[in-house]
C-alpha cells in the first residue's frame, strides 16, 4: 500500500526579505535612480507588481523575480553596466537602515533563475534539478538500439535580449530539427540550464544519455560566430565540431541553415546501427527561411516566457508582448498563436480573468489569424483544438484540430498537454494519463506537465499519486502557483484538510484575493465541519464579484461543499450560461461527488453533449 507522502515544508512560502514595498526600495536594490527603474519597468518588462485596491502608485517587487529578470535581460547573470553612465544612486532622503540582503552574487545563487525558463522555455530551480533528473532518467528509458541524445542550451555571452533571442531561436530551431530525424531511434532531450557545467559522465548516469550536444553563440558588432560539440557521454570524446560565422542581419535564416546543418551531422556521425542520412519524408536540402523581424521575434519570446508562469498577471504581460510583436511585423504567424494561447488561458479556471465569452472569440480570431498566415502552426491547432473543447462543447472539432497538431508535430509537448485535457473530458482518463507522460517525457523539466500528469491521476481518484506528483512539480519551481492549487486539492479529496488549507494560504499569501483559491478554500471549510468559516469567505468571495469577473461555478463550489443543493445548482446553471471552461470535466471531478446522486447532475453534463 502506499503510504502518505510526507507534509510539504512551505514549498514555495516567500520570506518577508524577499518583498520590496515601494520605487524607492525597488530602486535601491537595483542601485539605480527611481525614474530608471520606472522607466525599466515600462520599457524592459521589469517584474512590478501594482496593487489594484490599494491608493494610487501602490506597487511592490519580489527581489527574487528581479534577479531572474536581471539575469534575463543580462544573459544569464552578468553584472549590468547600462545606464551606469547617466544615473546615479538614490539620494536617500529617509534614514538610512542596514540592508539584510545578501549580494547581488549570492541572490543569484539563492533564487530561482527566470532567466533559464526563457532560454529554453523551463523553469528549474538549482539545487533542485536532482528530482527532474530522476523524471528524466525514468520517462527516457533506454530500450534496445534507441540512443538518447542530450542537448544542452547554447550558451551566450551576450548583454542583451537581441542576443539571447539569436540563442533560445537557434537552440529551438536546432531541437525540432533533430525532433524531426529518427524518433523511434533517436530520443531527444534538452536539458535545463542548470546542467550547463555537468560532466558527461554525470548526464550520462542521470539521463541514460549515449551523447551530448553542447555549443556557444558569440556576436561581436554584427558580426556572430556559433559552435557546435558532439560528446559521447561515457568518455567525454568529441566525437564532432561544427563551427560557422556570418551577418547579424541575416539571424533568422542563419538559425536554420546552422540547425539544419547541425541537424544532419549529428545524424551522420552517431553510430549503433542508427540509419544515417535523412529519413524518408525530409527534405535533403536547407528549406528557404522565412524573413523575420528581429524586434518582433524578441517580443514574441518574451511573451512566450510570461505565458509559459500561467498566472493571471503574467498572461497579461504576455498579451501586450504578442501585441506588439504583431505591431512590428503584422505577418509574423507565432505572435498571432502565442496571443491565442494568452487569451485561451486567461479565459480559463482558475485564471479566468475574462469571462470565456471574451477570452474565447479573441483566442479563436488569433489562432485563424495564425493559421492563415502558415497553416503548419502546430500552436494555433493547439488552441482551436482546446477552444472547441470547453467552450464551443463541439468535441469532435476539438479532436480534429489536436490530432492536425500532433500530425503536424508529433512531439509536440503542448499538443499532447492539451489533448490529455480532451481524454479526461470525454472519460478516458487512464489515456489521458498517458498523454500527459508523453507530454513530461518530452520535456522532463516542465512544472506545467509535471503537475498535469498530478491532474490526471487527481481524476482518477488517485490521490498520493497526485500528491507525489504537485510535490515534484513544486521541486522543479517552488514559486509555481499551478501545483499548489493542484496540491491542495488533492490533500482536500484525501481528508487532509490542515495540509490543504495551507497550500491554498500559501497562494493566498502571494494573491490574497484569488476568487479560485478562496473557493476551493471556502468548499474545504464546508466539507470539513466548519461551515461557519466558509460562510464568510462566501461573503468576501461574492464580494469580488462586484469588482471583477468571478466565475459562477466558484460559488456553486462552495454551495456544494455546504450541502445547499439548489443553490448549487442554481449557481451551475449561470457557469453554464456563461460557458465556463470548467464545465466540461465535471463528469469525473471529484469536487461534484456531492452533487453527483442529484438528477440534475446528470440533465447538466448530458446538455453539455458529454
Amino acid at each position: 500500500m502506499r503510504e502518505d507522502p510526507p507534509k510539504p515544508q512551505a514549498p514555495n512560502e516567500r520570506p518577508p526579505e524577499d518583498c520590496l514595498d515601494s520605487w524607492k526600495e525597488i530602486a535601491d536594490y537595483l542601485a539605480r535612480q527611481v525614474r530608471t527603474v520606472q522607466r525599466w519597468e515600462k520599457a524592459e518588462s521589469l517584474p512590478v507588481h501594482r496593487h489594484r485596491h490599494d491608493k494610487a502608485g501602490t506597487v511592490k517587487a519580489y527581489k527574487s523575480e528581479i534577479d531572474g529578470w536581471l539575469q534575463l535581460r543580462h544573459a544569464l547573470g552578468n553584472d549590468p553596466n547600462d545606464d551606469l553612465e547617466n544615473d546615479t544612486l538614490v539620494q536617500e532622503t529617509e534614514p538610512k537602515t542596514l540592508s539584510t540582503s545578501p549580494p547581488p552574487t549570492k541572490r543569484r545563487l539563492i533564487h530561482y533563475i527566470y532567466a533559464a525558463a526563457f532560454i529554453l522555455g523551463i523553469a528549474v530551480v538549482v539545487g533542485l534539478v536532482q528530482m527532474s533528473a530522476r523524471q528524466a532518467r525514468g520517462l527516457l528509458s533506454k530500450k534496445p538500439g534507441r540512443i538518447i541524445l542530450a542537448v544542452k542550451p547554447f550558451q551566450n555571452f551576450g548583454r542583451n535580449l537581441d542576443e539571447v533571442a539569436i540563442t533560445q531561436g537557434f537552440t529551438e530551431e536546432m531541437l525540432s530539427r533533430l525532433d524531426l530525424l529518427h524518433p523511434e531511434r533517436l530520443g531527444v532531450l534538452k536539458l535545463p540550464v542548470s546542467y550547463a557545467d555537468i560532466s558527461p559522465d554525470q548526464i550520462s548516469s542521470k539521463f541514460n544519455a549515449d551523447y551530448i550536444l553542447e555549443g556557444a553563440v558569440r556576436m561581436d558588432g554584427q558580426k556572430f560566430a556559433i559552435t557546435a560539440r558532439l560528446i559521447e557521454s561515457k568518455d567525454g570524446t568529441h566525437v564532432w565540431e561544427y563551427s560557422y560565422e556570418g551577418d547579424l542581419q541575416e539571424s533568422i535564416a542563419m538559425q536554420n541553415k546552422v540547425a539544419f546543418a547541425v541537424a544532419l551531422e549529428v545524424l551522420d556521425k552517431l553510430p549503433q546501427g542508427l540509419p544515417q542520412g535523412l529519413p524518408q519524408g525530409l527534405p535533403h536540402e536547407e528549406p528557404p527561411a522565412a524573413r523575420v523581424n528581429r524586434d518582433a521575434e524578441v517580443a514574441y519570446l518574451q511573451g512566450r516566457f510570461f505565458w509559459d508562469k500561467r498566472t493571471g498577471e503574467s498572461l497579461s504581460k504576455a498579451v501586450e508582448l504578442f501585441q506588439k510583436s504583431i505591431q512590428i511585423d503584422p505577418n509574423y504567424a507565432p505572435a498571432y498563436s502565442g496571443l491565442a494561447d494568452s487569451y485561451s488561458l486567461l479565459g480559463t479556471v482558475p485564471n479566468s480573468i475574462f469571462p470565456p465569452t471574451e477570452a474565447f472569440p479573441k483566442a479563436e480570431a488569433a489562432a485563424r489569424r495564425a493559421l492563415n498566415l502558415d497553416e503548419s502552426l502546430a500552436e494555433a491547432h493547439v488552441v482551436l483544438g482546446y477552444s472547441n473543447l470547453v467552450y464551443e462543447w463541439n468535441f469532435q472539432e476539438a479532436n480534429r484540430e489536436f490530432q492536425r497538431a500532433l500530425q503536424l508535430q508529433p512531439k509536440n509537448a503542448n499538443a499532447h498537454h492539451f489533448y490529455g485535457y480532451y481524454l479526461i473530458a470525454t472519460g478516458q482518463l487512464e489515456k489521458a494519463t498517458e498523454e500527459a507522460e508523453t507530454a513530461l517525457q518530452l520535456n522532463p523539466v516542465s512544472p506545467i506537465l509535471s503537475t498535469s500528469v498530478g491532474e490526471s491521476y487527481y481524476q482518477r481518484r488517485l490521490y498520493d499519486r497526485a500528491i507525489e506528483q504537485h510535490r515534484a512539480a513544486l521541486g522543479l519551481d517552488q514559486a509555481y502557483l499551478p501545483a499548489l492549487v493542484n496540491l491542495g486539492r488533492a490533500y482536500a479529496q484525501k481528508g487532509m484538510h490542515l495540509e490543504a488549507r495551507n497550500a491554498f494560504q500559501k497562494i493566498l499569501t502571494y494573491v490574497p484575493e484569488d476568487p479560485a483559491v478562496l473557493s476551493l478554500l471556502a468548499n474545504d471549510f464546508a466539507v470539513s465541519g466548519e461551515k461557519d468559516a466558509a460562510r464568510k469567505v462566501l461573503v468576501k468571495l461574492q464580494g469580488l464579484a462586484t469588482k471583477r469577473y468571478v466565475p459562477s461555478l466558484y460559488i456553486a463550489v462552495v454551495y456544494a461543499g455546504l450541502g445547499e443543493k439548489d443553490q448549487a445548482f442554481l449557481w451551475l446553471e449561470k457557469a453554464y450560461e456563461e460557458r465556463c471552461d470548467y464545465l466540461v470535466y465535471l463528469r469525473s471531478e471529484p469536487l461534484g461527488d456531492a452533487l453527483r446522486n442529484d438528477p440534475r447532475y446528470a440533465e447538466l453534463i448530458h446538455r453539455l453533449g458529454l
